[in-house]
């Protein structure tokens, strides 16, 4: 398994996962495995410490969240409006990659201008006054 931080420029080997085609990855969130389904059809699994030392963020678990704000419109060209009953304490941005594209400490922020960004699919992170982080995607056409 490889890993990148800067959008696909470098990338690093992980872990001591072996070299094998991988028709799909799974994390088995349960049982702390990764889950590899090769290309032979046969299936391998790896607890995900024995794979990288340090946490990495794969994604977000939309089933734990609860949404404290809503985006709109979705997908977006040019802005995005965000309505909530909080103040914003942070927006972050991050493209779909990880990269962080925009941190910003906004007062009384509902509209987000877009219209630089590139085409793709992008996650927004807004924390509230009382320290609560939510996220969600938004798809910039």
């Amino acid at each position: 398994m490889y890993v990148t931080t800067n959008s696909g420029v470098n990338w690093n080997r992980v872990g001591n996962m072996p070299i094998i085609p991988v028709f799909d990855l799974v994390i088995d969130y349960k049982n702390n495995r990764l889950v590899a389904g090769t290309f032979a059809q046969s299936m391998q699994s790896f607890p995900i410490d024995s794979i990288i030392d340090t946490p990495i963020l794969v994604g977000i678990n939309h089933e734990k969240s609860k949404q404290n704000f809503v985006v709109y419109p979705n997908p977006a060209t040019s802005f995005i409006n965000i309505r909530t009953d909080k103040t914003i304490t942070s927006l972050r941005l991050f493209s779909i990659n990880g990269q962080e594209i925009l941190l910003d400490k906004p007062l009384n922020l509902t509209q987000l201008s877009i219209p630089s960004l590139k085409r793709g699919v992008y996650i927004l992170t807004i924390t509230d006054e009382s320290q609560t982080t939510t996220s969600t995607k938004f798809l910039k056409l």
